[in-house]
C-alpha cells in the first residue's frame, strides 16, 4: 500500500523554458529526519529511489495534490524528467496548457503553494528499511523504495490513522506502520539475544506478515 509524505517549503518553483512553463523542485530530500509522523520519524537514504526512477516499470507521474485529474507530467510520455543526487530526487514537469495549470502557476508564483509531496511503497520490508527505538521514539531509515507519484501539495500529507482510499489508491495506515516497526525491532532483538538464528528469523517473518496491512 502507498504512503504519502511532504517535504519542507521552498522546494517548488515554476519557470519558463524555451517559451514553455515548467514546474519542478525536489520531490524527495535525503538524509533529513522528518518531524513526528504520528508516532515515528523517518529519513530516506541517498539512492533510495534509484531503481524506481531509472526503470520502466513504475512510469512515475507528477500530479497536483494527489489528484489524478491534474496530471502535470509522466515519464513514459517524456513530459516528466527525474534525476537523483545526494540531496534527493529532483523533478521537472512540462504540464499541459490548460486553465487549471495556469491557475496553479499563479498560486506557486504567489507563494500560496510551495511544498511537494510524494507517494511511495516499500517492496521488501525486511531488507529495504531499518527501525530503531530510542528514548521512546521510533526512527525509520528507508534504504530502498518504489515511487508512485510526486508533485505540488497544498497541505502536508500526514499518515492516515486508519486505512483509507485516495482515488483508486489504498493508503497505508499509520497503525500498520507502527505495528511493523514493533515487529521488526522485536525480531532483531531476538536474533541478537539467543536461539537458532534461522528459526527465529523465519518466526519473525511470519509474525510480521501476519500483522502487515
Amino acid at each position: 500500500m502507498i504512503e504519502f509524505r511532504s517535504i519542507p517549503a521552498l522546494e517548488l518553483r515554476a519557470k519558463d523554458e524555451e517559451d514553455e512553463r515548467t514546474i519542478g523542485g525536489y520531490g524527495v530530500v535525503y538524509n533529513q529526519w522528518s518531524d513526528d509522523l504520528g508516532g515515528f520519524r523517518e529519513q530516506f537514504l541517498p539512492g533510495a529511489f534509484t531503481d524506481s526512477i531509472t526503470g520502466d516499470a513504475d512510469d512515475i507521474r507528477a500530479i497536483n495534490n494527489h489528484t489524478s485529474l491534474y496530471v502535470l507530467g509522466r515519464q513514459s510520455s517524456g513530459t516528466l524528467t527525474l534525476r537523483e543526487d545526494d540531496q534527493g530526487v529532483f523533478y521537472e514537469a512540462l504540464p499541459p496548457d490548460t486553465t487549471w495549470f495556469r491557475d496553479l502557476v499563479v498560486s506557486i508564483d504567489r507563494g500560496d503553494i510551495r511544498e511537494n509531496s510524494f507517494g511511495f511503497w516499500i517492496e521488501d520490508y525486511k531488507m529495504d528499511q531499518e527501525w530503531l527505538e530510542k528514548d521512546g521514539v521510533l526512527w525509520r531509515t528507508v534504504k530502498r523504495a518504489r515511487m508512485w507519484e510526486l508533485g505540488p501539495q497544498t497541505f502536508p500529507a500526514y499518515p492516515q490513522s486508519d486505512v483509507s482510499v485516495r482515488g483508486d489508491v489504498q493508503v497505508r495506515s499509520r497503525a500498520s506502520v507502527l505495528e511493523e516497526a514493533r515487529q521488526w525491532i522485536e525480531a532483531q532483538n531476538a536474533l541478537r539475544s539467543h536461539g537458532d538464528p534461522d528459526l527465529l528469523r523465519r518466526k519473525a517473518e511470519q509474525d510480521m506478515m501476519a500483522h502487515r496491512v
